[in-house]
């Protein structure tokens, strides 16, 4: 079971801040993204007033949001200033998600999951650690995160 706080799930930074190699004018180097920059927390809600599941992100700072339709489906809440993901609404209703099963919770999450590979393709102003950091978080914790889901449906 995962390390929840009131509905979050605590995202282990060793986990998801693997280090990468690279070679940066002829020297190896260890790049890891700041503690800073990573979320801190994840948790997934279906919000039945509006027919959407929300997938939240927490960081150590809060900052104003921008909202970007990804297709008429889902939708990314990044931050003004850094980029980061805080948020994606995902219309389940509309994915024609009406049985709830391991295949549905499989299809929203492989559907997210083909969002934020369409958007980190098309978004030159958000660097790749970012959705990898988001991606891999979905997918680490896709059996709690999307519990709410198969609880509302």
């Amino acid at each position: 079971m995962e390390n929840k706080i009131a509905g979050w799930i605590d995202l282990k930074q060793d986990i998801l801040n693997e280090s990468s190699k690279e070679r940066i004018n002829g020297v190896s180097v260890n790049l890891i993204i700041s503690p800073l920059e990573a979320p801190l927390a994840i948790r997934g809600d279906y919000e039945q007033d509006v027919k959407l599941f929300v997938i939240r992100f927490k960081y150590v700072k809060r900052e104003k949001l921008i909202r970007e339709e990804i297709d008429k489906h889902i939708s990314f809440y990044t931050g003004k200033e850094s980029n980061k993901i805080h948020k994606i609404e995902i219309d389940v209703d509309a994915l024609n998600a009406s049985a709830v099963d391991i295949n549905l919770l499989h299809n929203v999450e492989d559907d997210v999951t083909e969002a934020l590979e369409s958007y980190k393709k098309s978004n030159s102003r958000v660097e790749d650690s970012i959705f990898d950091i988001a991606s891999k978080a979905i997918h680490n914790h896709s059996k709690d995160l999307f519990q709410e889901l198969s609880l509302a449906k």
